[in-house]
């Protein structure tokens, strides 16, 4: 699995030095429900406690909440610009896809879309 700290190091090495000028960099990621939390998982996908059990001795995979990932593009220097949040069935984990800019890119969209919106409810208003 990849730490925070990895991945913040590779958020901020794609902004730097990847991310055209006004890019976008789209995330999509499993997320855990806000009720279990962040947790990492074992060889057979069962909830690694952090101890030595039965041969498993490391994480192999790390399941974060989408509050989870928000703060480390924050902490990566990045916005999100937009989330959409899918749910496949109750027996899976939803995923959630993330836009991300740098912030003048985040307002830049932002202002985009408060126009649009402005006038679709100007155009319903008229009818």
């Amino acid at each position: 699995y990849i730490t925070d700290k990895d991945a913040i190091t590779f958020l901020q090495r794609v902004a730097s030095k990847m991310l055209a000028p006004g890019g976008t960099i789209v995330v999509k990621e499993n997320v855990s429900k806000k009720s279990t939390g962040s947790y990492f998982d074992d060889e057979g996908g069962e909830l690694w406690c952090g101890q030595k059990q039965q041969g498993k001795q490391k994480p192999m995979s790390v399941l974060r909440t989408a509050k989870h990932y928000v703060s480390l593009f924050q902490e990566a220097g990045l916005q999100v610009v937009m989330r959409r949040r899918h749910f496949f069935s109750d027996d899976e984990m939803p995923m959630v896809l993330f836009a991300l800019s740098f912030p003048s890119r985040a307002e830049q969209v932002r202002a985009a879309a408060d126009f649009a919106r402005q006038q679709r409810e100007a155009m319903l208003k008229r009818k």
